[in-house]
């Protein structure tokens, strides 16, 4: 402490960047930014959080930065006046004539938000003063404890993939690419929030990480979250697909989820189609929205027990039990579609059965499906009678345009049978039936 000013120097200039500890403390280690000697009396906020100052040890200095939901941006009243603020700010900006008291009005509220901005404990860069008494050199720098952050995750991926073993057992089918099962398993919080508890993460490399690292183009860690307004529809809509299959930067399951709602649809809508053959078009479709409805898939993962593998941050989103089933549902919607991409369509079709219904009973009707009445009075083929049906006979020039040949053309008569023609036997019935399982096959085909 009674060195000389170029000798305190060259101790600050190997200290600072380290990392010093201080058991029992909250934090407990905290990384060195700047040391100073007692030549000066300490500010206001050291004094309450240091009252007793010993001029033997020197003073610490970190370089904090407060949480967001802490400063002035997560702050109720900042927000409420800085809405009103846009809001005015919009309304001036597209009136033709702008009145003093509007202006007035404005400066008004840029001027509390500037207020609450510059409040003590709404800062969000925070200087902490600490006495250095008790606290320990680690000889470790920031930057290991940067590096070290990697650490949490390599265990947690090892822990994950044996976890997700047990979870292979449940459904009854192993992955050969697992990483469609632990994509299936990630819920978005997880990856935009970098991590299942990120509060931790952040506290630690605010504390004893680099002060300013630099990662790069943040803009990558948003490229693919949800936006809205028509420039990023049409530039969306604009994309070209890829001419070779490729892995997704997505690794969360919304992706899985947009192909396995097509998935489920699909499978409830051929089962019905073919299990209820006097069910209407909207008696269908009721049965359907109860299968495929989010309160009954939650029910589906909650018996696979999915809650428990699932990835998500451990924030406020989910506290709601409404919000975690929903989650659930979406959840199993991600494993229908992956076990779609690995396994294909009737493994899917096998292995949804058998999620569906508990016992074997029930997934042997599921599984036994009849055939349409068309196919059940012509098992073979019904292109015999074409030769004595007008109508047949045109479909035919309809096959060579589409260049797809009907065994059971009369199939394809009734698709092209509308509602106001009366029963006949030729297509028995209608085409509302066909319409209600056309449009689960078009929006899988297109998913």
């Amino acid at each position: 402490m009674k060195c000389s000013h170029d000798e305190w120097l060259d101790h600050t200039d190997a200290i600072r960047g380290s990392i010093v500890t201080h058991p029992g403390k909250r934090p407990s280690s905290l990384r060195v930014d700047q040391l100073d000697r007692y030549d000066r009396k300490p500010v206001e906020s050291t004094t309450q959080h240091c009252p007793q100052v010993d001029e033997r040890y020197p003073m610490i200095i970190h370089f904090g930065i407060r949480p967001a939901n802490l400063s002035y941006a997560g702050d109720p009243t900042y927000q409420r006046i800085w809405r009103a603020y846009l809001k005015q700010r919009h309304l001036m900006a597209n009136s033709p004539k702008v009145k003093q008291s509007d202006k007035k009005k404005l400066r008004e509220r840029e001027n509390a938000l500037q207020k609450i901005k510059r409040a003590k404990d709404m800062q969000r860069e925070v200087t902490v003063e600490l006495s250095s008494h008790g606290f320990r050199r680690t000889g470790l720098r920031s930057d290991v404890c940067q590096h070290a952050m990697l650490l949490p995750v390599l265990s947690h991926h090892l822990r994950y993939h044996l976890c997700l073993r047990t979870l292979e057992k449940k459904i009854g089918y192993e992955f050969k690419e697992r990483k469609w099962l632990s994509h299936a398993m990630n819920h978005p919080s997880c990856q935009m929030n970098f991590g299942l508890n990120p509060d931790h993460v952040r506290n630690t490399l605010s504390n004893c990480g680099l002060r300013l690292p630099r990662y790069g183009d943040s803009s990558i860690h948003y490229k693919y979250t949800r936006k809205r307004g028509i420039t990023t529809l049409i530039r969306i809509m604009a994309r070209l697909g890829q001419q070779r299959p490729v892995l997704s930067p997505i690794e969360h399951n919304e992706r899985l989820e947009f192909l396995g709602d097509a998935v489920v649809g699909y499978f409830t809508s051929v089962h019905l189609f073919l299990l209820f053959p006097d069910l209407s078009e909207g008696a269908l479709t009721t049965f359907r929205t109860v299968l495929v409805n989010n309160q009954h898939l939650a029910l589906l993962a909650e018996r696979l027990q999915l809650d428990e593998f699932m990835l998500y941050a451990h924030g406020p989103d989910l506290c709601r039990k409404a919000d975690l089933r929903h989650a659930m549902a979406n959840c199993f919607e991600a494993l229908m579609g992956a076990i779609y991409m690995e396994a294909g369509l009737e493994r899917a079709q096998r292995l949804f059965g058998e999620f569906l219904w508990e016992t074997e009973a029930l997934q042997r009707v599921w599984r036994s499906l009849p055939l349409h009445q068309l196919q059940e009075e012509e098992p073979v083929s019904d292109r015999r009678c074409i030769k004595d049906v007008p109508i047949l006979q045109k479909l035919t020039k309809f096959e060579d345009s589409i260049g797809v040949k009907f065994n059971h053309i009369r199939l394809l008569a009734k698709a092209f049978t509308w509602r106001n023609v009366h029963e006949n036997i030729l297509t028995h019935g209608h085409n509302q039936r066909l319409e209600f399982l056309g449009d689960s096959v078009c929006n899988l085909v297109a998913s």
